[in-house]
């Protein structure tokens, strides 16, 4: 299917591949393995103490997207 957006039609370009992404996203975000940093998590140390476990997590949404293009 080729729709004006691109090779996969709707179903690959926004819905499905991207709602299972964010899904996952989302999931990483709650249980960190060792694939965060390719689902577009961001962890930023908040101090420079080794000690200080305090870490400041976000989403890098262009990476996420960039990563939808790719798996679509």
């Amino acid at each position: 299917v080729v729709d004006c957006d691109g090779l996969g039609g709707a179903s690959v370009l926004t819905d499905c591949v991207p709602s299972k992404t964010l899904i996952a996203t989302a999931e990483v975000m709650t249980n960190f393995d060792s694939s965060y940093e390719e689902l577009g998590i961001r962890v930023e140390d908040s101090t420079h103490d080794p000690n200080d476990p305090a870490r400041v997590v976000g989403v890098d949404l262009g990476k996420v997207n960039r990563r939808v293009k790719r798996l679509a």
